[in-house]
């Protein structure tokens, strides 16, 4: 996943199914919308929330002020939203490292609901 992740960075730009994020969300339900909005997108492939990385494909880091995201708090954050026939995303957080600086992934996995 890390080549993946570096090669959109590389890119200088967002795409349909990528998303770079300089800094956590305000609120939950911006959060929220952006990951329904990944999980929405035609690709067929995982989609990514990019946190530590500015609009122009910047690598800055995320806060290291404790206001991390985790993935125990993810989940539950999206199980307290009703969904249609109660379709949760599938997701994955994973925290990496690139210029000495930790990104947070999002991994928001290519899942078919049936």
């Amino acid at each position: 996943m890390n080549e993946t992740i570096e090669k959109l960075i590389a890119s200088g730009k967002e795409g349909p199914w990528w998303d770079f994020k300089q800094t956590y969300h305000q609120n939950n339900a911006a959060l929220v919308h952006d990951i329904l909005c990944m999980a929405n997108v035609l690709h067929d492939g995982d989609r990514y929330l990019i946190f530590g990385v500015n609009d122009e494909g910047v690598i800055t880091g995320v806060p290291e002020d404790g206001k991390q995201l985790n993935q125990a708090n993810l989940i539950d954050l999206l199980r307290k939203v009703s969904f249609a026939e109660h379709h949760c995303p599938d997701i994955q957080l994973h925290h990496i490292t690139l210029q000495h600086k930790v990104l947070a992934i999002l991994q928001i996995r290519n899942v078919r609901m049936k």
